[in-house]
């Protein structure tokens, strides 16, 4: 069994959050189409310095645990690779991880991934407190595909299997990579030995 997170892996939160950045500023806020662009994992250095303030972050926080839809419409980061993902999902267990918060997060993530073929998902929402290192153990799980650098490292430490997409703000992180949705599902699935 694996463990997989969603946002950076499978699913474009950068362009979903930038683009409620951009609706509440009328337009003024630009657009962060490719993670390539992510600089580093707070966005508050390096996304738009002449407006991303503290306070628009908030409010943009706001809206998304608001929405009922943000989980649900974003889009996803490799869209040639969701029928490969569907198939080893539906052939092996993947658990998808993650942190997301807001009005039914849980419901909007599992509909997301039905939505792209992946028919009856394994969603765990870790909360605040938790480490997704932490629930994995308990679940007898030994690789986690994840984004975050402090995820990534705290899975290493704990004798996990990290696995990661690499992205500008994770590539100080030695763990195993790839480019694409696929490669890491391809490694993780190898590395659990569910080949």
């Amino acid at each position: 069994m694996l463990a997989c997170d969603l946002d950076g892996i499978v699913t474009n939160f950068c362009l979903g959050f930038s683009q409620v950045v951009r609706r509440l500023t009328n337009g003024r806020a630009p657009l962060v189409t490719s993670y390539n662009e992510v600089k580093s994992w707070q966005w508050k250095p390096w996304y738009w310095p002449e407006g991303f303030t503290n306070k628009l972050n908030e409010k943009a926080w706001d809206w998304i645990h608001q929405s009922p839809a943000f989980w649900r419409d974003l889009e996803p980061l490799f869209p040639d690779d969701m029928p490969y993902l569907a198939s080893i999902a539906r052939s092996e267990p993947i658990v998808f991880m993650t942190r997301r918060e807001g009005l039914g997060a849980w419901e909007q993530t599992v509909l997301w991934l039905q939505n792209h073929g992946v028919e009856e998902p394994l969603v765990v929402r870790v909360r605040s407190g938790e480490e997704k290192w932490e629930i994995c153990k308990k679940m007898g799980i030994k690789v986690l595909i994840d984004d975050s650098p402090k995820t990534l490292e705290a899975a290493k430490e704990a004798g996990m299997e990290a696995v990661k997409i690499s992205w500008p703000y994770n590539e100080h992180v030695y763990v195993a990579d790839g480019d694409s949705l696929a490669s890491v599902i391809c490694y993780g699935h190898n590395a659990a030995g569910l080949v």
